[in-house]
């Protein structure tokens, strides 16, 4: 049996299909319109965004309190998160194309240093 991640009481899609990545300092993607697109954090962790339906501005997520789940392209993506903490959740069909923009994105300090 196919293994399913719930986004609302209306939407699941199997979890296959799913490509999740940890946002890199500044990320920019341009993606189709309305493609779905989660932000989970993995620690207390605020995040600049431009292109989503639902803002994260003045937004602090948290593993065990807000969440992004469930938001939508609505243009030119831009995510800026202020530490290594998020994850970007999307369709795995676009992963080619993130492959691509985290070759050219800069990358977070190694730990420690």
């Amino acid at each position: 049996a196919a293994r399913f991640v719930r986004f609302c009481d209306a939407f699941e899609i199997p979890i296959l299909t799913l490509g999740v990545f940890l946002a890199p300092p500044r990320l920019s993607l341009d993606l189709p319109f309305e493609t779905r697109l989660s932000l989970y954090p993995m620690a207390p962790v605020k995040i600049l965004s431009e292109g989503l339906y639902w803002p994260t501005r003045d937004l602090t997520f948290q593993p065990d309190g807000q969440i992004g789940t469930s938001n939508k392209v609505s243009g030119a993506l831009r995510l800026q998160p202020e530490n290594a903490k998020m994850l970007v959740i999307l369709p795995r069909l676009h992963l080619a194309q993130v492959a691509a923009a985290l070759g050219a994105a800069p990358s977070w300090p190694a730990l420690g240093t």
